[in-house]
């Protein structure tokens, strides 16, 4: 099952009146140190949950960005070794988040097939889950194999060399100038990519104002706590929205030209009205002012 880009699962809503998100407060080379128990358990793991997948493509997402906040610290001639670094966790985390896409898949078609009623898409709808269910088995041996690779090539150890080698600059004047800056360029894309799916909100419009949304909500929970404000919470609820209506696109467009009993099976409806509601719910979340509002108070 291809999709437009990556989905992710996104993590349950937090409770009313919770902050956004929780802010990341150890530093950064406790944070990588973090990141490197749980690369080894994974690859250790014949069968990884969905939760511990998510939790490790989230530490890689932000891993890169102090990878390139470390790259800003160093000179030209010392930023190449930086650059093969980053390139190395971004393909760890495509790995990722292809073995999470079935899984989302299959966690959905679970959910919309009813069981108790065998109607004649019944063969198609087994069929795509042992597809999905195939894919996903052969998704996480790669990864296995790939992140043993990694650990083998000290993939972290360099990453490691990278952090301590700035050492106290990743706290000093200049990290911070670098955030506050990676912050406000940031919060100008989320600006765009507002504007342009309010104007005319396609699937991927949509797909492209959550990765920005995605990107600043990192920043933020990366910058001190006592210099950045936290995430707006409105601006998180329409980033997880997003990503639910952007797993539900993923399946749908997989499961067109089924064929074989497959055509206006109620399971495929469910799936379908799912898919339009969540839809019509964010297109009117899109026009409201006051969300533009939240974007302006990213990181100020």
């Amino acid at each position: 099952m291809k999709s437009r880009g990556r989905r992710r699962v996104r993590a349950p809503a937090p409770p009313a009146g919770a902050p956004a998100a929780s802010r990341e407060r150890s530093h950064p080379l406790e944070r990588l140190r973090s990141a490197q128990t749980e690369m080894v358990r994974l690859a250790g793991a014949p069968d990884p949950t969905p939760e511990q997948l998510h939790r490790f493509h989230r530490r890689l997402r932000r891993l890169r960005i102090e990878i390139r906040l470390a790259r800003s610290l160093q000179p030209p001639s010392g930023q190449a070794v930086a650059r093969a670094v980053d390139r190395r966790l971004r393909r760890l985390s495509g790995l990722v988040g292809e073995v999470r896409d079935f899984d989302v898949s299959l966690g959905i078609l679970g959910t919309s097939h009813g069981a108790s009623a065998p109607d004649p898409s019944r063969e198609a709808f087994e069929r795509t889950r042992r597809r999905l269910r195939e894919e996903a088995r052969s998704g996480r041996a790669l990864l296995g194999a790939s992140l043993r690779a990694e650990i083998d090539s000290g993939l972290l150890r360099e990453a490691s060399a990278l952090l301590e080698k700035v050492g106290p600059k990743l706290s000093g004047p200049a990290a911070l100038g670098w955030m506050r800056t990676a912050i406000v360029r940031q919060r100008r894309r989320v600006d765009r990519s507002l504007r342009k799916a309010r104007r005319r909100p396609t699937t991927r419009r949509m797909h492209r104002l959550r990765g920005a949304l995605r990107r600043a909500h990192h920043l933020v929970d990366l910058a001190p706590p006592t210099t950045v404000p936290p995430f707006p919470s409105r601006l998180a609820r329409l980033q997880r929205e997003l990503g639910r209506l952007h797993d539900l696109d993923v399946v749908a467009d997989g499961l067109e030209g089924l064929g074989d009993g497959a055509e206006g099976a109620e399971w495929i409806e469910r799936i379908e009205r799912r898919r339009r509601a969540l839809r019509r719910e964010i297109v009117t979340e899109l026009g409201r002012r006051a969300l533009r509002e939240r974007v302006r108070e990213i990181g100020t």
